[in-house]
């Protein structure tokens, strides 16, 4: 985002329950007279039903309490109206608003759960990994060796391992995501389990 935009971020607050912007909000953003945005609000070519949705009148006080209309606009209120507005200025603005908006937006959303779980599970699986290679320090060059495309017979002539404990060790740091398992390992296990179990293929 360019410091212009930045320097001018709108202010997005929660209406109804939702993210919105006022008519007011959006003429200092894109420095253009509230009447004319208020004129743009008005003559959006949309739906009834969007209209409703997106645009509400409100009633408010101006600087010498004068009473005088502004709209509470939601995201697609604004995305909407900003369409019509152009040049480059305009452009960096609009950036700034969709930022403000999907900020808003996930602030109230939350986490979905399963990212919840997902984060869970990584987190749980590099605590796992750091305990692994705290275990047993020599874990490290096996990784090193896999990523160089060792074979396990490689991996254990180097490593003075039997072929059992560099597989387990292989398995252990591949599930802990210290080693990518590659589409090669993922087609050999494949056939190896259909032809275990025929029922699979």
């Amino acid at each position: 985002m360019t410091a212009l935009a930045s320097a001018t971020a709108p202010e997005i607050t929660i209406h109804n329950g939702q993210p919105a912007t006022t008519s007011l909000e959006i003429a200092r953003v894109f420095e253009r007279n509230h009447r004319d945005v208020l004129r743009a609000c008005r003559s959006v070519d949309c739906s009834d039903e969007f209209n409703r949705r997106n645009f509400a009148p409100m009633s408010s006080q101006d600087d010498r309490g004068r009473s005088r209309t502004v709209y509470w606009i939601t995201r697609d209120g604004f995305t909407f109206l900003a369409m019509g507005f152009t040049g480059a200025k305009a452009a960096q603005f609009k950036e700034a608003y969709i930022a403000a908006f999907n900020r808003m937006e996930a602030s109230l959303i939350g986490p979905r759960p399963g990212q919840v779980e997902a984060v869970r599970m990584a987190r749980v699986a590099e605590v796992l990994g750091d305990e692994l290679l705290r275990q047993v320090p020599e874990r490290r060059k096996l990784i090193r060796y896999r990523k160089l495309g060792l074979s396990v017979r490689e991996i254990r002539q180097l490593m003075n391992w039997g072929e059992a404990r560099v597989r387990k060790d292989l398995h252990l740091l591949e599930a802990c995501n210290l080693i990518e398992v590659t589409p090669a390992v993922q087609r050999m296990r494949h056939r190896a389990i259909t032809s275990l179990h025929p029922a699979l293929r």
